[in-house]
């Protein structure tokens, strides 16, 4: 057994032709198990939650939802210190667009 995956073997024999068949099974309840543990991202010097949105969400725009989910470590939004770990959102499709607009209207103030 490897990680989540159950690997299983088949030996199939065909008249004088003997055929090897593996196949992969995911097993459920590791699936359950990974989907419930959040991403997380360790901050590196020089990084804003502007680039960490933009490298691991796909949009710099998405940052206040960053902020959001981490707002237990973070006071300032345009401050964040090498070493933390920041908890990496699930931004669904039909939010992102509610949180771009938010941060331009941040970045207007």
């Amino acid at each position: 057994m490897s990680g989540c995956l159950l690997r299983r073997f088949l030996w199939l024999r065909a008249g004088r032709w003997t055929c090897f068949i593996t196949w992969v099974v995911s097993l459920g309840f590791c699936l359950a198990s990974a989907a419930a543990e959040p991403r997380v991202h360790e901050v590196a010097a020089g990084e804003t939650l502007w680039t960490i949105a933009e490298s691991n969400l796909g949009d710099a725009y998405l940052w206040p939802a960053l902020y959001r989910a981490n707002r237990d470590q973070i006071v300032d939004p345009a401050v964040v210190y090498p070493g933390q770990r920041l908890t990496l959102p699930e931004v669904k499709p039909e939010e992102r667009e509610q949180v771009r607009s938010e941060a331009l209207n941040l970045l207007a103030e």
